[in-house]
Formats: structure tokens, sequence, C-alpha cells
């Protein structure tokens, strides 16, 4: 993805795997139990969140055109829904 309106500068490409794993069980009429767990970035790969165009230095300093990702980070849950 050019990262300037004159196609100068680019941005190298990447590719994130994420992973989601969940169990849901009915524990009775109105009552659903969900229990999850998850990786985001597995392979932590590093890479851009966000990119600025045509971004400007401030103060003598080298433009910052990228933001990073996130690294690797792992999350789980449990949802417990109740139906009226």
């Amino acid at each position: 993805m050019p990262i300037t309106d004159s196609n100068s500068l680019f941005s190298d490409d990447y590719k994130l795997t994420n992973l989601k794993i969940g169990y849901e069980k009915k524990l009775n009429k109105k009552l659903i139990l969900n229990v999850f767990f998850g990786i985001n970035n597995i392979f932590d790969e590093v890479y851009a969140s966000q990119i600025l165009i045509n971004a400007s230095g401030f103060g003598g300093n080298a433009p910052r055109y990228f933001y990073p990702g996130n690294p690797i980070n792992y999350f789980s849950g449990i949802n417990l829904k109740y139906t009226f």
C-alpha cells in the first residue's frame, strides 16, 4: 500500500492468524453457558496496524508513517445467557 501521494514509499505486506475456540452448553430451557479461549497474532507477526499517509515530522524528527500492531495476545471469557 502506498503511504505517500507520490507513491514513492510503500508499506510491507503482512498476514495475521487468529484462533478462537469455544464451548456452548444449554444448562436448562432458559440458560446457556458459553466458554471460550483465543489467541490473536499467533505467529507474533510485526506489522503496522495504522499507516499515516503523507506524515510530517516535528521538531526536526523524521516523519512517523507507521504505528505498530499488537504482538501475540491471549483472551478468554465466559458468557451466561438468560432468555426471558
